[in-house]
């Protein structure tokens, strides 16, 4: 049952909020004080985000589009816009680099979420991944991906498949929902009339402009 703590739009995100918190929760034991990198900052990637920071992780949203990264800055999230920074650089600042296993340096981060879904996502990924760190794949990959085994059998590193969401998953999205930490509204972009259903669809398929939009029907 939904708290009245929670308006009826924050409401409305339950559900991406459940699925990006899954992606999470699966990754198990996730402790304070550790580094986490989220690819993707549409609403399942900021919903990870989120969930990782009230879990008491220092995190960072990677993304492309400076509109989606300004949401993500106003929730309180460090960033990094991969269109126009070095991916290694910026979170090596953010979160510190350490020497990695195989040569080089890692990025001092124990959790990753792609809630984006190509290529460049799993390659950042291992371009500085530590050793026993984990990904999180929660986004739809709908093209076949190349994996370096290396760094799998040499680091220790996992590849997990959260695999939906379930109860306990919304029991502390609405606990997060609930504390107030976070400006969960940020994350609707447009609110149209339940007359305007079909404007309401097509500007839900403009990455550019919307990130989640509401149907309010009175």
């Amino acid at each position: 049952k939904v708290s009245e703590k929670i308006n009826s739009k924050i409401a409305s995100l339950i559900e991406p909020f459940t699925v990006g918190c899954n992606a999470v929760q699966r990754i198990g034991n996730i402790e304070a004080g550790k580094g986490a990198i989220v690819f993707g900052a549409g609403p399942i990637g900021l919903a990870a985000a989120i969930t990782l920071k009230y879990l008491g992780c220092k995190v960072v949203v990677v993304d492309l589009m400076a509109n989606r990264l300004e949401i993500a800055k106003d929730l309180g999230l460090e960033v990094c816009n991969a269109s126009t920074e070095n991916y290694l650089e910026r979170c090596g600042e953010i979160l510190g680099s350490i020497p990695g296993m195989m040569g080089g340096s890692s990025i001092d981060a124990d959790y990753y979420v792609d809630a984006a879904g190509n290529q460049a996502v799993i390659d950042n990924f291992f371009s500085g991944a530590k050793a026993f760190s984990t990904l999180s794949v929660v986004a739809v990959h709908h093209k076949p991906i190349t994996l370096n085994m290396i760094p799998l059998t040499y680091n220790g590193i996992r590849i997990i498949g959260p695999g939906g969401g379930f109860g306990d998953d919304v029991r502390l999205v609405l606990e997060i929902f609930e504390s107030g930490q976070f400006d969960i509204e940020k994350l609707i972009t447009h609110v149209y009339p339940h007359d305007q259903f079909i404007e309401a669809i097509q500007k839900a398929n403009d990455a550019k402009e919307a990130l989640k939009v509401v149907i309010e029907y009175k």
